[in-house]
């Protein structure tokens, strides 16, 4: 029995380990505090999403995600967009810095769909940043000398669907606590020391 927990801790251990795609949990953030942390280890090699209607207005409120990753190679960096929106897929990609600082963006790459390609952001440092994904009209309150305040939102047309972005120089930007891990390993341990006990001898 022993040998069962030890390989189910063994398990969830591989799995932390060699995760390389996100999905976005409830509905991303549009600003750095809300803003949807990459947990895992490793290459971060996709991130999977939705826009959807946010409601707030009579008019229909566009969704803005921003997903905060790690890039651990600038030259190789890259992101490739696949979605499939409900109108014509007219989408934006924004990258900003850990200060929130606008440092790259891309419309219309391929027909009317964004794509980081490797060597655009060459130039700049490892580290943190936060990608944003959005409908075309759709423009980040930010420059090169002031942080992201807000977006200016004029969509058109207005589109919901689902999303991929493929990323190449990325890693996920948190590493799961070592903690919830260990607690992980302890329950299972004292579950197994547990049923030795009741065990007739």
């Amino acid at each position: 029995m022993n040998k069962f927990f030890l390989g189910l801790l063994v398990s969830c251990l591989i799995g932390q380990t060699n995760a390389a795609s996100f999905s976005e949990i409830g509905d991303a953030g549009e600003l750095l505090d809300t803003a949807q942390v990459t947990v895992g280890s490793g290459p971060l090699t996709s991130i999977s999403g939705s826009l959807i209607n946010l409601g707030q207005a009579p008019d229909d409120v566009d969704d803005i995600d921003l997903f905060k990753i790690f890039i651990s190679d600038t030259a190789l960096f890259s992101v490739t967009v696949t979605s499939d929106l409900s109108a014509d897929n007219d989408s934006t990609l924004f990258l900003f810095d850990s200060l929130g600082q606008l440092v790259d963006f891309s419309d219309d790459v391929i027909g009317l769909i964004p794509q980081f390609n490797p060597g655009d952001i060459d130039d700049l440092s490892i580290g943190t940043y936060f990608l944003g994904f959005a409908l075309y009209g759709t423009w980040p309150d930010a420059s090169l000398t002031e942080p992201l305040s807000g977006w200016d939102r004029d969509p058109f047309p207005f589109q919901t669907g689902d999303y991929r972005l493929d990323l190449t120089g990325a890693e996920f930007s948190d590493v799961p606590e070592p903690t919830s891990i260990a607690l992980l390993g302890l329950g299972l341990a004292g579950v197994g020391f547990s049923r030795k006990r009741k065990s007739p001898n």
